[in-house]
């Protein structure tokens, strides 16, 4: 059975990537920079408290700058999503490799 990340937990990365668009909409490199460390640091937080879980790799990829990075990182998402038979989560990883092949 897949772990349950806690509400609370995954509110606290929503707000992070909430935070992200916004620093990058406004062009503040600096701000988006300190703002991605902080999400990075939070899912660091969160894999060790559930372990490994699809949606926690598949949010490094979706806020990962290199490419095959984010590639590598969906993949390993799918593997974990497929094996917990989370078919909503495995939708949302294969819209995110398909938006990452379209750009």
């Amino acid at each position: 059975m897949k772990p349950s990340i806690e509400k609370a937990d995954w509110d606290r990365v929503h707000e992070m990537a909430c935070g992200i668009v916004n620093a990058t909409s406004i062009g503040d490199g600096i701000l988006s920079e300190s703002k991605h460390e902080s999400l990075f640091s939070v899912l660091d937080e969160l894999e060790a408290k559930y372990g490994k879980h699809p949606s926690i790799i598949a949010t490094r990829g979706d806020f990962t700058d290199d490419r095959n990075e984010a590639l590598s990182l969906f993949q390993q998402a799918l593997v974990l999503a497929r094996f917990y038979e989370d078919k909503e989560e495995e939708e949302e990883i294969l819209d995110s490799i398909k938006n990452l092949n379209q750009n």
